[in-house]
């Protein structure tokens, strides 16, 4: 029961991805330089994708599902990371005037989502496997 949680968290949060990334890309007057937040977020989102399909796939190769739920729990957080960079140095150039000020908020926003996705899916993991894989 926890896998399938922790797989429709990475999904979801994939797919909170892009709709952010379209967000991003709307409020830039769907300028075709903006389609970059679009590559982005499609980029994220596919790993995420990836690994989740990879996690479910645990009960028929325990190889590639753990694989898929390690991955999968350490992509948000380092998602986290980037995007947290990304959004300061991109503040900084709103600061020169030279991007609008809703760029480094929409990444700041992806970053705490990205955030809040790894806590969720730290939260699924289930300590009696755990436990008897270590005893």
């Amino acid at each position: 029961m926890q896998l399938m949680k922790a797989t429709a968290i990475m999904f979801t949060y994939a797919v909170v991805l892009l709709v952010l990334g379209f967000i991003a890309y709307a409020m830039s007057g769907f300028e075709s330089k903006a389609a970059t937040a679009l590559y982005a977020s499609g980029g994220l989102a596919a790993l995420m994708f990836l690994v989740g399909l990879m996690a479910m796939a645990l009960r028929s190769s325990k190889i590639v599902g753990m694989i898929g739920i390690h991955v999968g729990m350490v992509l948000p957080l380092l998602f986290s990371f980037s995007l947290a960079w990304m959004g300061w140095m991109t503040f900084q150039k709103y600061q020169e005037g030279l991007r609008p000020i809703h760029v480094p908020v929409i990444m700041w926003v992806m970053a705490a989502v990205s955030v809040v996705a790894f806590f969720m899916i730290l939260a699924c993991r289930d300590k009696n496997a755990e436990k008897q894989s270590a005893g």
